[in-house]
C-alpha cells in the first residue's frame, strides 16, 4: 500500500478466493450466513476502477444488456422477441433465457396466463402450448377450457343432468361419446339432485367455475377432510407437483424435555407447478389441518400468514409439543391406573396353584400421589445434549492375592480332629467339621473377591462393545414381501459394516473417543427414594410373602453392598459404575395399508453410577447414552424405505387423491452445539394427483 498503486494492488491481492472458501459451506458460519460475507468479500469490485469505466462507457450503463431500460423493454410485448433476439445475436445467453422467462406473450407470460382465463380462448393456447411440447403449460390451461367443462364429469355437464330435458340431451351425447355409465348416471334425476352438493356433486363444481366461488368450495372441501378436492377447486389442474431444490434446515433445541422445540425453519427453493391459482397458500392450510391432532374440532387455530412464514410454523409447532407434553404429563397416573390393571390380569393368570398363590400378590396397589407427582416434576427436567460418550470407570479389585494362613490352618485342624475321632470320640469329629466349614467359607470368599471385579470390569466391557453396533431390520415370519424389503434396505444402506470392517474399541484413555447422545435424568436420588419406599411399603406389604422379602432385602441390601464396596478401590467412597446394554425393539413407525416403514432395532447403553460405601440411596446417577453411528443407521433405513410407501393411506384425508403419494427426500442429522440438533431434509419432491 505504501506504493503508488498501492490500494489497487492491495484491492487486488485480498481478491484473491480464499483458501478456507471450500469449507464455509458444511461449516455453522456458512449456515448462518458466513458464505455470503465471503462471496462479498472475494466478488467485491475496485470502486476506481468501476468509476473509472462509467466514465469512458457511460451508455453501457444506460442500455447494456443488464440495464434497467433494457430489463423494462423486456416486459413489453412484441418488444420482448426483439431484445430476446439481439441478446442470442450477440451471444449472451444468460440475458437471453431471462427475456424468454419475462415474455408476457410466453408460455408463462402474464398475459398469456390471463386470456387462459376465459373457455374457449383457453382452448386454443392449450393446442399452442401441445403443439410446442409444453405440457405444464398445457395442463394450466386445460383448468378453464371448455373441453374440461364439457366432459363427461364437467361442470357444465353435471348442471345440464339437473334439469329434465336437458338431462336426456347430455345422456345423448355421453352414449354417442361411448361413456355409457355416465350416460344412465343422467337420467337418474332424483339421485342428482340428491348428489348436488356431494364433492363431486354439480353444484359444486358450478362453485369451481368462478374466482371467489371457488374459494368457498375449497373451505367446504377442506373442512370435511377431502383434500383431494379442495386442491382441485383452485389449482384447475390434474396434478400439482412439489420440488424443493436446495437443502431445508430445521434447527431444534433439544436442552431438555420441557424446553424441547424448534428454534428456526429455513426451507428451501420450494416450486410448485403448475399453478393456476392460490396454490401455496392452499397447500399451507392443508398442511396445518393435517397436522391437527384435536379431535373436537376440524379446524385448527392459525392467523393468516403475512409475514414471516416459516416463524409461523415453527410458533405452531412448538405449542402444539408443549399442549401434547402437557396433556401426557396430565395423563400419567390414568396411564399407570391402566398398566396396574393389566398387571392384574396377568397375575390372576399366573396364580394357578398354592405356590404361585403364596409368592405372587393378587394384584399392585397404584403408587402414592407424591411419587406421580414427582415424576411429573422429573420428566421436563431430562436433560438431553450431544458430545464425547462418558467412559466407563475401570475398577481395579482391592484383594488380588491373599497371605496363606486361617484357611489352611483350618483345613489341617479339620483333617486332625476326624483323624482323632477314632481315638478321643466323637465330639473331636464335630470340632473337625466346624473347622471345615470355616475353611470352605473363607476359601469362598477369596475366589469371589478375587473375581468379582474383573467379572464386573468385563461385562461392562462387553456391553461397552456391543451397544455401538448397528442391527439389521429382521423380516417379519412368512412374509415374502418383507423379505424382499429388508434386503434392498440393507443392499441401500450405507451405513452397513462388512464383514471384515470392524467398529473401533473404546476404553478409558483411548484416542478417537466416540461421539453421541447423552440423555440424563436429574434428581436421580430424591426419585429412587420415593420408589424405594413404595415398593417396601406398599407393593411387598400387600401379601405376606412379600412383607417376609422385603424385611429381607432391608437386612441383605446394606451388608451386600458394604461387602461389594471393600472389594473396590476407589479412593474410599465407594463409588463404582454398571453399564447396561439395551435396545428399542425392532417397531413399525407407519404403517400405510400393507406398507410398513419399519425403524431398526436401536441398542442404547445405561450408565448407573453407584455409591455403596454411605447411607442413602445407593443410585446416584443415570445417563442414557446412544451413539451416532446407530442414528445414522436408523436414518439411512428410513431414507430407503420411505419413498416406496404409498401416504395416501396413512390419514383418510388424503384417500381421494388419484395417485400415490410418494414422498422422496433424503433425511440426515447433525448438531451444530451441545443442545442443538439441525435436521436436513435434501431433494424432496413429491406428486399429488388431483380428480376429475
Amino acid at each position: 500500500a505504501a506504493s503508488a498503486e498501492g490500494p489497487r494492488r492491495a484491492h487486488r491481492r485480498f481478491a484473491k478466493p480464499l483458501p478456507c472458501d471450500a469449507g464455509l459451506e458444511n461449516s455453522m458460519f456458512g449456515w448462518m450466513g458466513g458464505q455470503q460475507v465471503a462471496a462479498a468479500v472475494v466478488e467485491d469490485k475496485d470502486p476506481v476502477k468501476d468509476a473509472g469505466k462509467k466514465k469512458r462507457r457511460p451508455l453501457k450503463y444506460v442500455v447494456g444488456r443488464d440495464s434497467h431500460a433494457v430489463r423494462a423493454a423486456e416486459r413489453i410485448p412484441v418488444v420482448n422477441n426483439m431484445v430476446s433476439a439481439i441478446h442470442h445475436v450477440r451471444g449472451h445467453s444468460e440475458q437471453a433465457q431471462r427475456a424468454s422467462d419475462l415474455n408476457p406473450i410466453g408460455a408463462n407470460g402474464f398475459i398469456t396466463q390471463t386470456a387462459e382465463c376465459v373457455p374457449g380462448i383457453s382452448d386454443a393456447i392449450r393446442c399452442i402450448h401441445q403443439f410446442r411440447g409444453d405440457d405444464e403449460a398445457a395442463e394450466r390451461a386445460r383448468g378453464y377450457s371448455l373441453g374440461k367443462y364439457l366432459s363427461k364429469d364437467g361442470a357444465i355437464t353435471r348442471a345440464a343432468e339437473l334439469l329434465p330435458g336437458s338431462n336426456l340431451v347430455a345422456a345423448a351425447l355421453l352414449e354417442t361419446t361411448g361413456n355409457h355409465e355416465e350416460a344412465k348416471r343422467s337420467l337418474n334425476l332424483i339421485k342428482n339432485w340428491r348428489d348436488a352438493g356431494s364433492a363431486d356433486g354439480a353444484l359444486t363444481k358450478l362453485a369451481e367455475m368462478f374466482p371467489g366461488t371457488d374459494l368457498i368450495a375449497f373451505g367446504l372441501h377442506a373442512s370435511h377432510g377431502d383434500f383431494a378436492h379442495a386442491l382441485r377447486s383452485v389449482v384447475k389442474t390434474r396434478w400439482v407437483e412439489i420440488d424443493v431444490k436446495s437443502q431445508s434446515r430445521v434447527l431444534t433445541n433439544v436442552d431438555c424435555v420441557g424446553k424441547l422445540g424448534l428454534l428456526k425453519l429455513e426451507v428451501g427453493e420450494v416450486k410448485v407447478h403448475p399453478i393456476t391459482g392460490p396454490l401455496v397458500g392452499a397447500l399451507l392450510d392443508l398442511a396445518f389441518k393435517l397436522v391437527e391432532t384435536s379431535k373436537k374440532s376440524n379446524f385448527v387455530d392459525v392467523k393468516i400468514v403475512v409475514g414471516d412464514m416459516a416463524a409461523t410454523i415453527v410458533a405452531t409447532v412448538n405449542s402444539t409439543i408443549e399442549k401434547n407434553l402437557m396433556m401426557q404429563l396430565g395423563m400419567l397416573d390414568k396411564r399407570v391406573d391402566t398398566a396396574l390393571a393389566q398387571a392384574k390380569v396377568v397375575l390372576e393368570k399366573k396364580r394357578t396353584t398354592r405356590l404361585m398363590r403364596y409368592i405372587l400378590p393378587s394384584e399392585i396397589p397404584p403408587p402414592p400421589e407424591s411419587v406421580i407427582e414427582m415424576l411429573q416434576q422429573a420428566v421436563p427436567r431430562v436433560k438431553i445434549h450431544h458430545g464425547m460418550l462418558p467412559y466407563v470407570r475401570h475398577h481395579r479389585p482391592k484383594y488380588r492375592a491373599y497371605k496363606r494362613g486361617a484357611p489352611e490352618l483350618a483345613a489341617a485342624a479339620s483333617c486332625l480332629s476326624c483323624g482323632g475321632c477314632l481315638v478321643f470320640g466323637l465330639h473331636t469329629c464335630m470340632l473337625g467339621c466346624l473347622t471345615g466349614c470355616v475353611a470352605g467359607v473363607t476359601q469362598g470368599l477369596r475366589t469371589l473377591s478375587r473375581r468379582i471385579v474383573p467379572m464386573l470390569n468385563q461385562r461392562n466391557a462387553s456391553s461397552w462393545e456391543d451397544f455401538r453396533k448397528p442391527e439389521p431390520i429382521k423380516p417379519k415370519a412368512d412374509t415374502r414381501r418383507a423379505r424382499r424389503s429388508a434386503s434392498r434396505v440393507e443392499a441401500a444402506s450405507p451405513s452397513k459394516a462388512g464383514p471384515d470392517k470392524a467398529e473401533p474399541s473404546f476404553a478409558e484413555g483411548e484416542a478417537e473417543k466416540p461421539t453421541g447422545v447423552i440423555v440424563e435424568v436429574s434428581h436421580i436420588p430424591e426419585i429412587v427414594n420415593e420408589l424405594v419406599d413404595y415398593v417396601l411399603d406398599d407393593v411387598l406389604a400387600s401379601w405376606p410373602f412379600g412383607r417376609r422379602l422385603a424385611r429381607f432385602l432391608e437386612s441383605i441390601v446394606p451388608a451386600l453392598a458394604a461387602f461389594v464396596a471393600d472389594l473396590l478401590i476407589s479412593k474410599g467412597d465407594g463409588h463404582s459404575q454398571v453399564f447396561v446394554k439395551a435396545a428399542v425393539p425392532q417397531i413399525t413407525a407407519l404403517k400405510c395399508g400393507r406398507q410398513t416403514l419399519e425403524l431398526p432395532s436401536m441398542p442404547f447403553g445405561v450408565l448407573v453410577d453407584l455409591s455403596l460405601g454411605k447411607d442413602g440411596p445407593m443410585i446416584q446417577r443415570v445417563r442414557v447414552v446412544m451413539a451416532d453411528n446407530i442414528i445414522k443407521h436408523t436414518f439411512d433405513h428410513i431414507n430407503a424405505q420411505l419413498p416406496g410407501l404409498d401416504l395416501r393411506l396413512l390419514d383418510t384425508k388424503l384417500a381421494t387423491f388419484t395417485e400415490p403419494i410418494n414422498l422422496n427426500v433424503q433425511l440426515a442429522l447433525d448438531w451444530v452445539s451441545r443442545s442443538t440438533m439441525l435436521l436436513t431434509l435434501d431433494d424432496c419432491r413429491t406428486k399429488l394427483g388431483l380428480p376429475e
